[in-house]
């Protein structure tokens, strides 16, 4: 027996009052890969029944203390990979290294056992040893020891039931003693459940009551481990107390709501803007939150509480009162952070230059944020990859579907500052939950959205956190607008857009209720018909102040494919009031009256010498194929999803950029997308319209730029490529054939 080894005895027996050597982790880490067999059980007993390793106050009662148990699992952790690596150094990464890596690991196991206990131990003796915490320390680091292995790819295989499938199970069996110990009942585990098991792992048990506080150093070690369990194992326990106790210490971790309580009251206005006093009590509130043990731990407690939701023994039930929990917390961080002045903060210039340096605030947002995303986002998985039903999901999952949405709407001016792109598990669980929400009735989906109605739209407030849940509420009604009833969407969606539809001041709430309004004319609303003559106005005098290009397009085109789908004598009223803006606009400088004039004279158009471009010439080809131009609205033909997001239309191309260069270009733009909205009964008519038009853009003499004609030239490329796109194998026929020979003929003149 070493001299080191000795020491170490000595110190581990210890009173619990007695101090510790710095050093001890890492010469109990070197005994543990070290040791033969034998004496490693020995060390692992001396190790639970140690009262000076585990308190770190020195109060008897102290049996786990908090900081004490992390540093013992840890070092567990060092000393069982250092043992790997003398296994696989000295016996190989075959069977008898495996072998013999089992049985390191069953010399572990046999301590925590206790039986072998002489009948003469003292009972505080028995309850250190047999403590269920400190032998979940013990088993977890050893687990996790060999988690690290598997996910290093060490060519030492660690996986099989003698190895991995042995730590995880006793790890588990201690699990279930730690809960009994937490809520003082006896739950009944069996692990002998398989995936094809015809039982369910929920029905082998017997869950006590949900856990009231959280037990850091329990929640710390589940973290570490569990989330690499499969969710098929984790079933075998108890999990209605794992899932509170992993919910209360997320509650926890924000101060259960109360984040920004008295914030306001330590914000005063300054010269150089809202200052925040420092030192004072909110700011230690908020640093102390961020030195909770437990708080670094919350994306491992995230994904683990995920996981035990997709467990075999999760009933909904369960999983409803976290998901409810965790609503009302993020309702509270809501209003705590309204109630102060800095929610009102748009530009970090509007904040005191020292102030701008804290960053405390938002970290809780973020931090939270991320938190409820990934356990939404794996709740969203589990509920819509369960085998599709037919018509209306189950109520229970419309149920959670509705809390996941109300969750997100209470944290979306935090998903404003910081955006979802990028943010994959944020974008599965919004469009997982928009998925069943499109599934159901109307009458659910307008139960859903109801619960989303701003408190404070009527008001028209302009604070952000307000306006904020305004603009969500209007992104779900974009998204369910297919399904929602028509009374509802003219009672209180569309009452809610208008304020926007002619304020840019707010780009995400202009954006989102011009999508609803894009929304109402793609899912044929029967508001839409109402719209169209103030929307064509609207929509024509927003360029470029509240619109780009792209999105006057965008939002023109689907308003006339609406109208041509319901008469073509309104189609025409929309396309001839564009007609008349275009017209109305000079073609050249209003100073250049030479120019003015000289667009008059008739004259040879560049579209002629464009007429033989490649994009005519595969127009003309494909044009002969003999299939129908004309929409057949009998088609089995699924339609096509249309985009209605103002904000996600794409800019303009290189060649569209050009054709911007003239002053009536982005119009001109805008009439060319309208030929594949409109029916064949109007089409010529605006095929010779366009021709007219472009042809008024022609020379003007030599003061004409290289940059207008271009421009000119960048319009009939377009042009021409529209009609390509419109003549495809689908839709082209004798009839589109002769449409691409008028405008040939047309742009000849």
């Amino acid at each position: 027996m070493s001299e080191s080894y000795i020491n170490l005895l000595h110190d581990l027996h210890l009173p619990a009052s007695s101090p510790l050597p710095a050093s001890l982790p890492t010469v109990l880490a070197y005994h543990l890969a070290t040791l033969p067999l034998p004496q490693l059980t020995h060390l692992c007993r001396v190790l639970l029944q140690s009262a000076c390793l585990w308190s770190k106050t020195g109060d008897p009662q102290d049996l786990v203390h908090y900081e004490r148990g992390q540093e013992i699992y840890r070092a567990i952790q060092r000393g069982f990979l250092g043992r790997v690596d003398h296994v696989s150094q000295e016996q190989g990464p075959g069977w008898r290294g495996r072998r013999q890596l089992a049985n390191c690991l069953d010399a572990v196991l046999q301590a925590l056992d206790g039986s072998d206990e002489s009948e003469q131990a003292s009972s505080s003796s028995k309850l250190q040893i047999n403590h269920p915490v400190r032998k979940l320390v013990v088993a977890s680091g050893c687990l996790s020891a060999l988690q690290a292995v598997k996910e290093r790819q060490d060519s030492l295989y660690v996986g099989g039931k003698s190895l991995m499938g042995r730590a995880e199970n006793e790890t588990l069996i201690l699990w279930a003693e730690v809960l009994e110990y937490m809520t003082g009942t006896t739950p009944q585990l069996d692990l002998t459940w398989t995936s094809n098991d015809h039982r369910r792992p929920g029905d082998l048990l017997s869950s006590g009551p949900a856990v009231s506080t959280a037990m850091s150093l329990p929640t710390y070690l589940a973290a570490q481990t569990l989330p690499i369990v499969d969710s098929a194992k984790l079933g075998a326990l108890p999990v209605a107390p794992l899932i509170s106790m992993l919910t209360t210490t997320i509650e926890s971790c924000f101060d259960n709501g109360r984040l920004f309580d008295g914030l306001d009251d330590d914000l005063i206005e300054t010269v150089d803007g809202l200052a925040w006093n420092s030192p004072s009590s909110s700011q230690d509130r908020l640093d102390s939150l961020l030195r909770l043990p437990l708080y670094p731990e919350l994306g491992r407690v995230s994904r683990l509480l995920g996981n035990l939701f997709a467990a075999p023994g999760a009933e909904l039930e369960y999983i409803e009162s976290s998901c409810l929990r965790l609503l009302r917390l993020v309702a509270r961080v809501e209003a705590s952070w309204r109630r102060c002045r800095w929610s009102d903060v748009t530009k970090d210039t509007e904040l005191a230059s020292t102030t701008r340096l804290a960053k405390q605030p938002w970290t809780h947002h973020k931090t939270l944020l991320f938190t409820l995303t990934m356990i939404h986002s794996a709740l969203m998985t589990l509920l819509t990859s369960t085998p599709s039903q037919v018509g209306r999901p189950p109520a229970a999952v419309l149920d959670l579907t509705s809390l996941t949405l109300q969750t997100f709407s209470k944290v979306y001016f935090v998903t404003q500052r910081f955006g979802p792109d990028g943010f994959g598990a944020y974008l599965n669980a919004w469009h997982g939950a928009l998925d069943l929400c499109a599934r159901a009735s109307s009458d659910d989906a307008r139960a859903i959205i109801t619960k989303l109605e701003p408190r404070h739209a009527s008001s028209q407030t302009d604070r952000e956190v307000d306006r904020a849940c305004l603009t969500y509420y209007l992104n779900v009604a974009e998204q369910l607008m297919e399904t929602l009833p028509d009374d509802y969407v003219e009672s209180h969606i569309m009452p809610m857009t208008r304020r926007y539809l002619d304020d840019a001041r707010y780009a995400d709430a202009f954006d989102s209720a011009h999508s609803v309004v894009l929304a109402v004319f793609a899912k044929n609303k029967r508001c839409s018909i109402e719209l169209m003559p103030w929307y064509s106005d609207l929509v024509l005098r927003s360029y470029p102040e509240m619109m780009t290009s792209s999105q006057i397009r965008l939002a023109y085109t689907t308003m006339v494919k609406r109208a041509s789908e319901v008469d073509d004598a309104l189609a025409w009223y929309c396309v001839a009031k564009l007609i008349k803006t275009i017209q109305d606009i000079p073609p050249h400088a209003l100073e250049d009256t030479n120019a003015l004039a000289a667009s008059d004279v008739p004259r040879e158009s560049n579209l002629a010498s464009l007429s033989s471009s490649e994009a005519v010439q595969d127009a003309l080809g494909r044009s002969q194929h003999e299939a129908r131009f004309e929409r057949d609205s009998e088609s089995d033909d699924k339609p096509e999803d249309v985009s209605t997001r103002l904000d996600d239309v794409a800019g303009p191309s290189p060649l569209e950029s050009h054709a911007l260069s003239l002053r009536r270009g982005h119009l001109l733009l805008v009439l060319i997308d309208l030929i594949p909205a409109v029916n064949l009964t109007l089409l010529l008519t605006l095929l010779d319209t366009i021709a007219q038009l472009i042809q008024a853009e022609g020379h003007t003499g030599e003061r004409a730029g290289a940059a207008r004609l271009e421009g000119k030239d960048a319009i009939v490329k377009v042009l021409f490529a529209t009609l390509g796109e419109a003549f495809d194998a689908k839709t082209a026929t004798s009839g589109g054939l002769s449409v691409l020979k008028r405008t040939r003929a047309l742009t000849a003149s």
